[in-house]
């Protein structure tokens, strides 16, 4: 498991609107038993484009990162993987920079 890494939601409540999570967490600090993640949501679940809120493709799905969704999740829950977005790495940088430092 990687930083960028995309899964498949495990959530049976969340994914309709959330069908996939990105691993926030360095490759450096992924602990054992948990990671970092944020909901890869449906475009119509969020605002426009904005730097919070980076629009994101994902194979051939057009995706927002929901990056006021920061969560704690099991390691164990992430079994399907569906990609790495580390060519998106500045965009998802200034939205974790927007949300903890406001810029």
């Amino acid at each position: 498991m990687r930083q960028f890494d995309v899964f498949r939601n495990p959530s049976k409540n969340s994914a309709k609107h959330a069908p996939l999570v990105l691993v926030l967490q360095s490759s450096l600090t992924i602990t054992e038993t948990t990671v970092i993640v944020a909901p890869l949501v449906l475009p119509d679940r969020l605002p426009a484009t904005s730097k919070l809120f980076p629009h994101l493709k994902v194979g051939a799905r057009h995706l927002v990162l929901s990056t006021n969704e920061l969560s704690a999740i099991g390691r164990h829950h992430l079994r399907h993987r569906s990609g790495n977005l580390e060519r998106h790495r500045d965009d998802i940088i200034a939205a974790l920079d927007m949300l903890f430092l406001g810029f």
